[in-house]
Parts: structure tokens; sequence; C-alpha cells
């Protein structure tokens, strides 16, 4: 895959976040009007859906902002660069425009919607969290020395499994969560997976390190394990101080994979 397709992918991908984002604020625009006039947009949150913290609310529009702005610095930055490492890991900051379109939950409650809407707002969710790790697992991969410039069929691949896994999984049609996804039939194995691949991710990057002779990559390995535990304090804990270490955590992880990148690839 030359680099100009791979610009062109990332491209099209941040037209999708971008999408995501103003669909978000259309939502919340959405909430707003068909609430009784003189309430505001957050007592409207707290109140009527008390199982639905408005602090949500802000790790959402932050994840957004992240997926789609991040998204965008580091193709500016590294668009010329050869980094496998990057390009996958560019979709994967893209995939938490995904994940946060569980936001349309609050549209669906409003509204009073079919319940079915919620499971399919779910299991896009949950697809955006497979199709994300299964991108920082292949970053790890592609850390070690693996050789390989199909990237469009290892893309597909990562895509095809996420949806085939997340249609898969059983959703319960019980109101969401205050996470906003239904309960799943088998919350506690699919966390098992989710952790299992965060933590081979973290350990290719390691092995990297050990294989090439190169510390940056350890601190690359320190850069994802941040990232992953800043996404997953902003989806799992729905209020403030959580959130707010979530945010710092995520574009701090970010900086420095980011960062190290830039180093490892300097004279690419």
């Amino acid at each position: 895959m030359t680099i100009t397709a791979r610009n062109n992918t990332i491209r099209a991908s941040l037209g999708v976040s971008l999408l995501l984002f103003v669909g978000f604020l259309g939502a919340l625009l959405d909430i707003y009007l068909v609430h009784p006039s003189g309430v505001g947009l957050l007592q409207f949150i707290r109140g009527e859906y008390a199982q639905i913290r408005g602090t949500s609310i802000f790790s959402l529009l932050f994840l957004l902002i992240y997926s789609f702005g991040g998204g965008l610095l580091l193709h500016s930055f590294f668009r010329k660069t050869v980094s496998s490492e990057m390009f996958f890991f560019v979709f994967f900051v893209l995939s938490l425009s995904i994940e946060a379109a569980r936001g349309a939950q609050l549209v669906i409650i409003a509204q009073n919607a079919p319940s079915y809407y919620e499971i399919v707002v779910t299991r896009a969710v949950y697809f955006g969290r497979f199709f994300g790790v299964f991108c920082l697992f292949t970053a790890g991969l592609f850390a070690t020395g693996i050789n390989y410039q199909r990237f469009e069929i290892v893309l597909g691949i990562t895509l095809l499994l996420a949806f085939t896994l997340s249609f898969s999984i059983p959703v319960s049609s019980e109101s969401p969560l205050d996470t906003l996804v239904n309960r799943l039939g088998s919350r506690s194995q699919l966390l098992a997976v989710f952790f299992a691949l965060e933590a081979f991710s973290v350990l290719n990057f390691a092995l990297a390190a050990f294989l090439k002779r190169n510390v940056d990559y350890i601190w690359m390995a320190l850069g994802l394990l941040l990232v992953m535990a800043g996404k997953d304090l902003l989806f799992f804990l729905v209020s403030p101080a959580p959130d707010a270490v979530g945010a710092l955590l995520l574009v701090g992880g970010t900086v420095l994979f980011g960062h190290r990148t830039h180093i490892v690839y300097l004279w690419s």
C-alpha cells in the first residue's frame, strides 16, 4: 500500500469521524428541543434520565474532539512517514469516534424509540471497541518486524473481525447502563478478551524493544498503556474525576507514542 493510498484512506476516515462529531452535536440539540422549554440540557439529563449522568456528555464530547483532532494532527505530522505502527495507531484514534456514538442512546430514549435501536447502537459501539483494540494489536505485531505491505488487506481483516464479533455477541434489550450501552450476555468473557488483546499489544512493543535493541519501543509501549488506560476510564467510569484522568492519560499517551515513533522513523 503506497503512502498516497494510506493517506487517502485516513482522510476518508477523518471525514467519517467529522460526520459523527456533527451528528453528536445534532443529537444534543434534538434532545434539548424535544424537552419542554425553560429546562437546561444538563438538568434534563440529570433529572428525567437519572441513570445517565450529565458528565457522560462531556466524556463523549471529548472523545469525539480527541478522535477527529488527534487523528488530523497525527496524519499531518506523519503523512510522509512509512511507519506501519503509526498507520494503525491513527485508525485506533479514529475508532474512538465510533465508540462515542453511544451518545445516540440519549436521542433514542428521548424519542421513546423501540429498544431495537438501542441494541444496534450497542453493537456499533462494540464494533468500534473491537476495531480499535485490533488496530493496536496489529501495530504491535508490525513493531516486532513483520514485513507485509498490503495494509489494505490487514485493515480489511480487522474490520471484518470487529464486525463479526460485535454482531455475534448477545445484547440485552433492557435500558442502557450508565455507560450508554446495553448489558451484554457474556460481559466478563468479553472483558477478558479486550484486556488480553490490550496486554499483548503492549507486550509486542516490549518484544520489539528487545529484538531491535531500541529503548524507544519501551516508551512506545508505555504510551500505548497510558492510552488504553485512558480510553477504558472514559468508557467504564462515568463520573468527573475518572473522566478527567482518562482524558489526560489519553492525550499524554498519544503524545508519548507519537514522539517516540517520530524518533524511531526520523531517518526513514
